[in-house]
């Protein structure tokens, strides 16, 4: 049996809809409004409308079958199906199509008017259309192809006058039948063969509405119709195709206007839902039986004139089956949707939706997304216009008071029955309208795919690590109905780095050669697969295989109590160049920190720390590489050995002559003097070369502030020339700090941090936290920001105009006030100076007090 509908080893109901469905089934289009119905046992759509009141009784139809002119229908191959998929993917989109296009697409000649059905009668997986001609008594069948639906009808038949038409499989031989619902009887056409007419059977029902359904749960269709005053039920008799002459049970339910039968429960029992003004009456099946009493629910109508119609459909994707009701007063021409969600025992109001309605509606998936959407047919009396109206679903039962579009029907009458299924041989929905002389039908339209953002070019994997599934490709692109198929356009340097497309279709995965690192650029090409939609290329991106870091650092041994012990971890590392480090202690004893950005570690041991203690030191680059270093420190307790002493040159005259006139010369001349005559002593093991006070004291001044040029650290701490240069100089000897010559300044960096190009200008955290301050807080006044940071003014004002000067800000002046902006589109924090001399001294020039 179908993916929707009444399946022959399930109690499922029957009117149109078969088994209702939401988020989690396969989406269905599923009808509203009595009189055109559809059903298919494979894949169910629903067409419903207005009840058709023109039915004509013919002779015979009371009990002896007719002779109708036999309709035979080639019924597809098993082989058939998989010609259909293949075929499918050949299908063009239209060129345009609804939303963009109100118009209808395709125009299927059907004479007079009457109810529809839709479902799949030849077994071929696609879904066809009965039309029945009501006055001339006339069906009309289209059976779908690949293409669509054909413009004529592939075969037609007579028969009875027909209210409502639907597609069943009622002996359960897995064919399905035609059931036509009339005045005075509901005939049956058993499909034999592929064809129609050979066996009938004839039930002498009445009423005005029709629902078919496994009603005492025997596994069998039944019949149940709508009268004034009851819900008359014909069980099937178990031997094949053959009914009672009377109604089989008798359900008390008067002035009901519409009634769905569906499993409300999910407990694989089809229950009967009745509706009138202000009344939904809820008639649960238990094994066996319906229970005659039932339990009544108050609906807000809106007068006590409408006509009421419903259906039942899961609305929301909890899984739970809820109502839609229509309520429409013909004579005020006007009429409202209502949706009711089932929460627990009781259905709540969701929505409410009005306008000039006539009563015909349909629910489905208009815009593939998986929630199920609402069309419904308007006439406006005031400019005679007749349109389709759909709502579509923004969130689990939430629609907007206005339709999200509007389709037009082009002056040719109203909609008498609407649809929502597979009309035109793709995988999602498209809507068809009955109107007199034609089944108009509208496709759904089928974009190209699109870009929705760029791919990123950080991403990246180590060497020696997979690159598969490093790349989703689905963050990237989008389709209106998720089909994305992707192909790499463009490889830089496939012996290097190559990417394919994974087995999943849409992860990139990455192979690169062994032991190689560095970048390599990329692009793909997202498609859909439909013909005449052209495929979207991403942008070049680049992907890095990166070098893992390595120590370079030798780790210290051993540390004295007492003393502090100071240790500079410094790595290598191949690719990317200057990146970024980020260092962390994994294990340690107790007081060991070390700092996440430069990597020095600081401990001061205590006897009480007296032995050995294991340290193990992680390195972590920008790009996902990791490195440790593992190392023992030994706590020694006890005196220090004598120091030894530092044999000193003899200062020439000339040298000191030579000190005085680079006093007054740029700092590159009177760092290259000092280096020449500077006291050289004698060599100092490295884990000692932070154990002088001064030379701590200065590597820790450049570690606080990186890139401070000669002179800013000489007045900074109150050193002599030769005192400062000679710490330099060991520092970098030792490869604790490196320097670099902007201009006539020379800045100093430690060693693991990246130094800037040339005349870089980089702020401090104070200057940061002002530029942040301004970009939230535009237009802020220097005294506003002293207040929000608490510094003193003279200190924001030094600040502000160094930023300035660097045109990281913009600073303007209304009156006595200085407002601050900051230069998004100028000069970074970090450009060179208008004049390309040093940027303005780092932090530790003297500063005004705080």
């Amino acid at each position: 049996m179908g993916e929707q509908g009444v399946r022959a080893h399930e109690a499922r109901g029957l009117r149109g809809r078969g088994e209702v469905r939401g988020r989690g089934d396969p989406p269905r289009g599923t009808g509203g409004r009595r009189g055109v119905i559809g059903f298919d046992n494979r894949t169910t759509d629903v067409i419903r409308g207005r009840p058709h009141r023109r039915a004509r009784p013919i002779p015979g139809v009371a009990g002896s079958p007719l002779m109708f002119r036999r309709a035979r229908l080639v019924l597809a191959p098993a082989i058939a199906l998989a010609v259909v998929v293949i075929l499918l993917s050949l299908i063009p989109a239209p060129a345009a199509a609804f939303p963009t296009r109100s118009m209808y697409d395709r125009i299927l000649a059907a004479p007079g008017v009457g109810p529809i059905a839709a479902g799949d009668l030849n077994g071929d997986g696609l879904t066809d259309i009965v039309s029945v001609d009501d006055r001339a008594g006339m069906y009309d069948v289209f059976l779908q192809t690949p293409s669509g639906l054909p413009g004529a009808p592939t075969m037609t038949f007579q028969g009875p006058g027909s209210r409502q038409v639907a597609i069943a499989d009622m002996d359960g031989d897995g064919r399905n039948d035609i059931v036509s619902f009339g005045a005075n009887s509901t005939t049956i056409f058993y499909q034999d063969l592929g064809s129609f007419g050979t066996r009938v059977a004839v039930v002498p029902t009445s009423g005005t509405q029709l629902v078919i359904g496994d009603l005492n749960g025997d596994g069998w269709k039944d019949i149940a119709t709508l009268t004034s005053g009851a819900v008359q039920i014909w069980l099937q008799n178990l031997t094949r195709g053959t009914w009672p002459a009377s109604p089989s049970v008798n359900i008390t339910a008067s002035g009901y206007h519409d009634f769905v039968a569906a499993d409300l429960r999910n407990d694989g029992l089809v229950d009967l839902v009745l509706g009138k003004p202000f009344e939904v009456h809820l008639f649960p099946q238990t094994p066996g039986r319906l229970d005659p009493a039932g339990t009544s629910m108050f609906v807000a109508t809106f007068n006590g004139s409408a006509t009421v119609s419903l259906d039942v459909a899961k609305m929301d994707g909890d899984g739970m089956p809820d109502i839609v009701l229509a309520a429409v007063d013909s004579t005020l021409g006007y009429g409202e949707l209502s949706v009711y969600l089932q929460r627990g025992d009781s259905f709540n109001l969701s929505t409410k939706l009005s306008g000039s309605f006539t009563g015909v509606f349909a629910v489905g998936d208009l815009n593939d997304d998986g929630r199920l959407d609402i069309a419904a047919a308007m006439h406006d009396r005031v400019t005679t216009t007749d349109t389709i109206a759909v709502f579509l679903q923004r969130f689990s039962g939430g629609f907007d008071a206005t339709p999200t579009f509007q389709l037009s029907v082009d002056g040719l009458g109203g909609a008498s029955g609407i649809a929502i299924g597979r009309f035109s041989g793709r995988p999602f929905y498209d809507l068809a309208a009955r109107r007199q002389g034609a089944v108009l039908v509208y496709h759904q339209e089928d974009l190209s795919p699109v870009m929705i953002r760029a791919i990123p070019s950080d991403v990246g994997f180590n060497v020696g690590a997979s690159g598969a599934a490093l790349l989703d490709l689905r963050n990237y692109f989008s389709d209106d109905h998720g089909v994305l198929h992707f192909v790499v356009v463009y490889e830089e340097n496939p012996a290097f780095l190559h990417a394919t497309i994974a087995a999943d279709g849409h992860h990139l995965d990455f192979t690169a050669a062994a032991g190689q690192f560095g970048s390599a650029r990329f692009q793909v090409l997202a498609s859909d697969g439909v013909i005449g939609n052209q495929g979207v290329r991403s942008n070049v991106f680049s992907v890095i295989v990166n070098a893992i870091p390595s120590f370079t650092s030798p780790p210290p041994t051993h540390v004295r109590a007492g003393e502090k012990l100071l240790y500079q971890v410094t790595v290598a590392d191949a690719y990317p160049a200057q990146d970024v480090h980020t260092f962390s202690l994994l294990e340690a004893p107790a007081g060991m920190t070390i700092d996440g950005t430069t990597g020095l570690v600081e401990w001061t041991p205590t006897a009480a720390d007296a032995g050995v203690h294991a340290v193990r030191i992680k390195v972590a680059d920008g790009h996902g590489g990791v490195a440790e270093q593992d190392f023992s420190v030994e706590v020694l307790v006890g005196p220090a050995p004598p120091p030894t002493t530092a044999v000193v040159a003899a200062t020439t005259l000339g040298a000191i002559t030579a000190l005085a006139a680079a006093a007054l010369a740029s700092e590159n001349v009177k760092w290259s003097l000092l280096m020449i005559f500077i006291p050289l002593y004698s060599k100092i093991k490295r884990e000692q070369v932070l154990d002088h006070f001064v030379r701590g004291q200065i590597y820790g001044y450049v570690l606080a502030n990186p890139g401070e040029h000669y002179n800013a650290i000489k007045l900074a701490l109150s050193l002599t020339n030769g005192s400062l240069a000679h710490h330099l100089k060991t520092l970098e000897r030792e490869q604790f700090i490196k320097s670099k010559r902007f201009g006539l300044y020379r800045r100093f960096y430690p060693m693991n941090m990246k130094i800037p190009e040339d005349g870089f200008f980089t702020p401090n955290e104070i200057q940061k936290t002002i530029v942040d301050l301004i970009r939230a807080t535009p237009a802020i006044t220097q005294k506003e920001i002293a207040e929000r940071l608490g510094l003193t003014p003279p200190t924001v004002n030094y600040h502000v105009g160094i930023l300035s000067e660097h045109k990281a800000i913009r600073v303007e002046r209304a009156g006595r006030k200085t407002h601050c902006f900051v230069v998004e589109g100028g000069a970074a924090p970090g450009s060179s100076t208008p004049s390309g001399g040093p940027a303005t001294p780092g932090p530790s020039a003297p500063r005004p007090p705080l």
